[in-house]
Order: C-alpha cells, then structure tokens, then sequence
C-alpha cells in the first residue's frame, strides 16, 4: 500500500503570508505540474533588510507525524525578457539596462539564500531537509528593483508518493516570481448597503507622462543605462504638474525636471555609465520611492531662483511643508583663501543639503514627503 504523505510550503513575505498544501497520499497518472505566483515584495531600504522568509514541511496525511523531506530552492534570474529597453523587459529588469552579469539578486550584494544545514556550496541555491520539522529559508532583497524568479523542489521522503498537484511521483515544485518594487498604499471609504467599508489599495509607481502642448515642464536626465527615469507617486506625480503650471504663470518658463525614480523604484545607480565603481552602487541616496525630485539648474542656481521657491510654496502653502525645495550646495571655483575658508563653512562638502538663503546652495531638489 503506498503511503499517505501531506507536504506544506509557506512564504512569509513582510507581514503576509502565503500558504500552499498539496495532499500527498494515493497515487495518480499526472504529473509534470509546476505551481507558479507571483509576490508584490518591497527592496530593502538604506542598509534595513527587508527578508522573504519560506516555510516548508511535509507529514502523514493521516496521523500527522512530521516527516523528514529533501527541500531546494534556487535563483534563477530575473524574469524573460529582461535584457533591453522594450516594455516588459523595463519592467523586469527595474530599469537598468545595464550590467546584468554582475546584477545582486540579494541584501548585500554578494549574500545568498540561508538555510539551516545547507549542504549546497552555491549562493544562489539551498540544499537541506526538513528532519521531522519543518525548513526555513531566507531570502533578503536587493536594493535593486525587478522580477527575480526563485525555484522550490520538495521531494517526499524514500518510500512516500506524490497524491495530486506533483511535480514527479515524489516531488512537488513551485515557481516563484517576486516583484521587487516600491508601491503605495490608498485607503478608501465605501458605503454600500448600509455599511461603510474600508478598502487599501495597493499601487504601483505613476510614470510623469510626456509633456502634451498644455504642460508646463520638460522631462531630462534618460540614458542608455536608465531609459525611463520619472517615475513617482501619484502625489508627486500631481504636484510636479501643479509646480510647473504656477511657474509658468508667474515666469513663463518650463519646470525641467531631471530624475524621479525607476519604473519599479529601489537603488538608482545614475552614474553607473561613467565610473565601474557606481555600477550597483548609489550615488543617489534616495530616489528610491518616488518622493525625490532633481531640477535642472539651467541659468538660475537654487539660491538664486527665487521664482521656483515661490512656486513650490504656492503648492505645499507654506515654507515648511512638503513639497519642500531644497538646495544642494556647491563651492565655487577659482576663490581666493579667504572665500575658500568661507565657502568650507558655508558648504562642507559638495551636494550638502544647505538652508535656501545659503550662497552656495547650486542644485534643485524637491522633497514631497
């Protein structure tokens, strides 16, 4: 008689979780079925690892004793297509299109997947079991966004047969595809009936379109390596435009704004095409979640566009409120000693955040949370 076997496989992502339970128990003819999701998961953030954790156990369907399972699981890359700038291949690959040898599929860099008693020598893959308990696996995401695509085998122990969903008469497989990427979350009320109901939506990262004849801004700062690159929130989205049309009608210029964010958000490795040490490595610190705005300087330094702070406090309503300007200082060339012992105190290092009635303050950057 073949013996009855129920396998469990669990993904804890954040707070959420995920179970699937396939009975294994009498045999059956089909076979060569692979279980596939895909997992909404945010990148780790500014050195705080953010862990997909995977539970899997396997026991009697009949008397609940754990048994003792063989478990893999493995990095197979980023989802096809990834290599490009067409559409879909933007948004697996997070929109770098660069560098995919070396792209970090973990948090750090060169970590891997962790499992107790792992008995493979490869990062990317696990190789262990269950012993009569159950299997942990952790994964910590990079902070590069895209789909990454993770294989799970589970092999029933010698003498146990898969019932229904196998993948082989002894084992059972699942394909994960995990959509690393910042999003956003809207609550709204809803009366229906005679009850109000609460309702979080969960969105993706708004892409500020190409100006039409009626807007006010210019979109700059697209490369080779990041192809789209103005990506943000709805609300940035909005009060970028809002931004735009009150300095037109007060200056009849054009906002030009340079990077937002990735299609998918995450690290954003902007010099990455000029110098191997950024490759994966950020020069922007932030622009990872659609809050971050860079406005060309074109003629007027951020001390000196005054007309572009006037603007973005008509939209926030006040000089402490975001949308909030900031300037980013820099030191003038070609100083004397004294200017130079001056401007060291003014702007202690280039890009330094500086108060906007500071001299030095050079480049536009606009916060809008």
């Amino acid at each position: 008689m073949i013996k009855k076997i129920q396998l469990q496989f669990l993904l804890a992502v954040s707070i959420c979780l995920f179970a699937f339970s396939p009975a294994w128990g009498w045999r059956q003819k089909i076979t060569g079925i692979v279980h596939e999701e895909t997992i909404l998961i945010s990148p780790t953030m500014k050195n705080s690892p953010n862990k997909k954790r995977t539970y899997i156990s396997c026991y009697d369907a009949w008397t609940g004793e754990e048994l003792d399972c063989p478990y893999t699981q493995e990095v197979k890359g980023l989802a096809e297509p990834y290599v490009g700038g067409a559409d879909a291949a933007i948004m697996n690959n997070g929109g770098h299109t660069h560098n995919y040898d070396t792209r970090p599929f973990f948090y750090p860099a060169d970590g891997g997947l962790v499992s107790a008693f792992d008995l493979d020598p490869d990062k990317k893959r696990v190789a262990s079991s269950t012993y009569s308990s159950f299997g942990l696996i952790s994964h910590a995401m990079p902070e590069v966004s895209g789909v990454i695509v993770t294989e799970t085998l589970i092999e029933s122990p010698k003498g146990w047969e898969c019932a229904s969903g196998c993948f082989t008469d002894t084992s059972w497989k699942d394909k994960t595809n995990l959509n690393v990427a910042v999003y956003e979350t809207k609550t709204i009320n809803s009366f229906i009936g005679w009850s109000w109901y609460t309702f979080t939506l969960v969105l993706p990262l708004t892409e500020l379109p190409a100006p039409s004849g009626e807007d006010h801004y210019l979109l700059t700062g697209d490369t080779s390596i990041h192809p789209i690159n103005h990506y943000g929130t709805g609300n940035t989205v909005d009060q970028l435009k809002q931004i735009a049309d009150e300095l037109n009608d007060k200056t009849d210029r054009n906002l030009s704004i340079n990077d937002i964010s990735l299609p998918k958000g995450g690290l954003f490795d902007w010099k990455a095409d000029k110098d191997i040490k950024y490759v994966w490595n950020p020069p922007h610190s932030t622009h990872r979640t659609g809050i971050d705005t860079d406005i060309d300087v074109g003629n007027k330094t951020c001390y000196e566009d005054q007309q572009l702070r006037r603007a973005v406090e008509k939209v926030s309503g006040g000089k402490t409120s975001f949308p909030l300007l900031r300037c980013e200082c820099k030191r003038p060339k070609g100083a004397n000693k004294e200017e130079e012992e001056e401007y060291k105190k003014l702007c202690p290092k280039d890009y330094t955040i500086v108060d906007p009635e500071n001299k030095t303050g050079y480049w536009k950057h606009i916060d809008f949370d």
